[in-house]
């Protein structure tokens, strides 16, 4: 079970340090309690006690915050995809296109709503916007199972067996608007995560498109969508594969790119490992708990990872308690399979089909569809210069970017997605963006929020 296997593979480091560190106490759990509870000088250090709580969260189920969870089936597959769906209030008018939120790379839907006051997908439901997350294959709600859709809501009952894997939390009346839709526990095998990039643009971006399109019954039948990181890589193949069909109103990216080579990111020091990575396909790189592993070592002294942090946050961007819940809950693993096909992004050109057929980027060329492509000023694995590159391959009508972050604040790669001085910088602009898109009778003009004729020369 994967669950099961990246907790083993977690305890394994938390039994090694067990035995080196002479600061623990091997006395019963209750003596463990006393010692930690008590302060003792025999007290556990910081980033040990978090190797030994990952080995406590591997058993512990993930939550669906969302007001409804779709659980729909990919055609021709066993998986069904997840849908987190945020409904606006009732005092807000409704826009005319729903939204979808598409993560980054091994991240769950909760990176969009880690926290209420952070929470983009809040913040866009109350701008009027119905709100929908994907969880694609092997993250977060995803599972298999049979050829129907399953909906969950605050309103219907569910079986408290849990025999599709997802279960209604013991109601709380006094905390009922905090409570959890539903909670459930991921358990694929690792040995059954063999698809790639082609896999997802091909399967799952479809089978969303086009259930939220049958459910909202938008006028024109399109979508506004919003990608962070690889989120935003999919909708650059979505429209340089399906032009007007796309399905697509308007789409914002964020920290994302079709070549990387043309800047200094810092996945080009993963390139070397590649043909090593290559010898395991079908299986996973268990991020959530190289994650958790990483945490206490970025966070605590001597601060060995310390470098790998600025990878997620610039400096102090994000609240300290929001930085550890993104990194001990948002993340899932990552199949090898799309982490190799990924790769060609630093290739000439960029990103490439599994055959190598199709480069992406030289397909934007005739993209009809308004894109916002923003980027992180500090952003260590997508910089600038690339997100810029692919903004470059749009037509001029189309492209828009807008970088954040200046001499008194900067933001990283998750930072300018999840963080409070976000919701107060970035979110406002992508309303503002997406609220022109929504209106845009036709797609012929693209709203504008700079010249790009005076970005050319910024790499």
């Amino acid at each position: 079970m994967l669950r099961c296997r990246t907790g083993l593979f977690s305890a394994a480091i938390f039994s090694f340090i067990e035995m080196k560190l002479p600061l623990y106490d091997r006395g019963s759990v209750e003596e463990e309690r006393w010692i930690l509870n008590k302060g003792s000088q025999n007290k556990l250090p910081n980033f040990f006690n978090t190797f030994r709580d990952f080995n406590h969260a591997a058993d512990e189920p993930d939550a669906c915050t969302a007001d409804e969870l779709h659980c729909v089936p990919v055609p021709g597959t066993t998986w069904q995809l997840a849908l987190w769906r945020y409904c606006p209030p009732a005092d807000v008018s409704l826009r005319k296109h729903p939204l979808l939120l598409l993560p980054a790379i091994g991240t769950k839907a909760n990176c969009f709503d880690l926290d209420p006051r952070v929470s983009l997908a809040r913040y866009m439901s109350e701008q009027g916007f119905d709100t929908w997350i994907l969880e694609a294959r092997g993250c977060g709600a995803s599972k298999r199972g049979n050829d129907s859709v399953t909906t969950y809501t605050g309103k219907k009952g569910m079986d408290q067996d849990g025999s599709d894997g997802l279960q209604k939390p013991d109601s709380d009346s006094s905390n009922d608007r905090d409570r959890p839709l539903v909670v459930f526990k991921s358990s694929e095998p690792v040995e059954d995560y063999d698809w790639d990039f082609d896999t997802y643009l091909q399967e799952e971006i479809p089978t969303a498109i086009e259930y939220i399109r049958n459910h909202m019954q938008p006028e024109d039948c399109k979508l506004l969508s919003i990608g962070h990181s690889l989120g935003g890589i999919f909708l650059y193949g979505r429209l340089a594969t399906h032009g007007e069909n796309s399905g697509l109103a308007g789409v914002v990216t964020i920290a994302s790119a079709l070549e990387y080579g043309v800047s200094n990111s810092s996945l080009k020091l993963l390139l070397p490992f590649k043909d090593v990575v290559g010898t395991f396909h079908g299986h996973v790189v268990p991020l959530d708990a190289l994650m958790t592993i990483m945490y206490p070592l970025v966070v605590h002294p001597p601060y060995v990872f310390a470098w790998l942090g600025s990878h997620i946050s610039f400096g102090n961007n994000m609240d300290p308690d929001l930085y550890k819940k993104l990194l001990l809950t948002s993340f899932c693993p990552i199949p090898v399979k799309l982490l190799l096909q990924l790769s060609t992004v630093f290739q000439r050109g960029g990103l490439r089909n599994c055959e190598g057929s199709i480069v992406y980027k030289e397909l934007l060329q005739d993209c009809e569809v308004p894109v916002l492509a923003i980027a992180a000023d500090k952003d260590l694995i997508c910089p600038p210069p690339a997100v810029l590159d692919t903004v470059k391959a749009l037509p001029c009508g189309k492209a828009n970017f807008k970088q954040f972050g200046d001499d008194d604040h900067h933001y990283g790669h998750y930072d300018i997605l999840c963080s409070d001085s976000a919701r107060e910088e970035v979110f406002p602009v992508i309303v503002d963006f997406l609220v022109k898109c929504d209106r845009l009778p036709d797609q012929k003009h693209s709203p504008k929020l700079h010249d790009m004729s005076k970005l050319q020369d910024s790499n």
